[in-house]
């Protein structure tokens, strides 16, 4: 009791157990040594790319969590674990959208998506590809606007009360709305093709010239014009909606990003020039019939 008193639990060998006898300290060892052997082998049973790792976390934790419990795996003595090769993906600019979809072990699927950018060659050409979109979209906006901005300021009865060619001018926007809201919700069902694409521009141009006539000469000079309002709506919301919709089914995915976006440009610039004749068209029309403001 002395000799661990004066040196802390610690015999004059340096032994852990001094006062035991030397057989008891053979058996404490072998002990100790029994359950580390135990718990090498219970780790090499483990296989750490079946734990399960919260779904909270993402990808890049599980695998990391993953990668960590492998390398611990793979230092203990007699432990035997199979590695997979890890799929590398590199950036690539051979497209403009690249969409790439993995799965994990949790079953959660991931969608990256990877946009690169073309040459300007290769934009200036793609676009001059469009015209055979782009040209029923600047017509058929040309010419309904011009409709809008212009000749149907111009229209009343009687053309020369101020209240009568507003409350026209309200109708016929409401029916023409009406026919654009329904020929464009018939995208979802069917889409045009080319060549009636092509005729439904050239039909609302005839439509311009049309109520043209009416407001000079006052001919069908009533109500029923409402009726062919929807209808110049319906030519309207029908280049547009399959414009985009043959765009959408005739390019690759490479370019349909690309073209939806420059062919939209058409549009835009034929409400610009119809806003701008309509100006001229309003002035003739208020002109003709005497009415102030021209």
């Amino acid at each position: 009791d002395d000799d661990v008193a004066d040196d802390g639990g610690m015999g004059t060998n340096g032994e852990l157990f001094p006062t035991l006898p030397n057989e008891t300290n053979a058996t404490m060892r072998y002990r100790m040594e029994e359950h580390e052997e135990e718990s090498r082998n219970l780790c090499s049973n483990i296989d750490p790319s079946n734990l399960l790792i919260s779904d909270d976390s993402d990808d890049t934790t599980t695998n990391d969590h993953k990668a960590l419990l492998l390398s611990n795996s793979s230092s203990v003595p007699g432990s035997t674990t199979h590695h997979e090769s890890p799929e590398v993906q590199s950036d690539t600019s051979d497209t403009i959208t690249t969409n790439t979809t993995t799965t994990n072990k949790n079953n959660n699927t991931t969608t990256n998506t990877t946009t690169t950018s073309l040459s300007s060659f290769e934009k200036l050409s793609l676009t001059l590809s469009l015209w055979p979109y782009m040209i029923p979209l600047f017509t058929v906006y040309a010419a309904e606007y011009a409709l809008q901005s212009g000749v149907w300021t111009a229209i009343g009865f009687p053309v020369h009360e101020e209240s009568a060619r507003g409350l026209f001018y309200v109708r016929s926007n409401w029916s023409y709305q009406i026919g654009v809201f329904v020929s464009r919700s018939s995208g979802a069902f069917f889409t045009a093709p080319m060549f009636l694409l092509w005729i439904m521009p050239f039909l609302q141009v005839i439509n311009l010239a049309f109520f043209y006539f009416v407001a000079m000469y006052q001919v069908l000079n009533n109500y029923t014009l409402i009726a062919l309002c929807f209808y110049v709506g319906l030519l309207g919301g029908g280049v547009y909606v399959n414009a985009y919709m043959r765009m959408n089914k005739d390019l690759p995915l490479s370019k349909r990003e690309f073209a939806l976006s420059t062919a939209s440009v058409a549009d835009s610039f034929g409400i610009l020039i119809a806003d701008l004749s309509g100006l001229f068209i309003q002035s003739c029309l208020y002109t003709h019939h005497g009415i102030k403001g021209a």
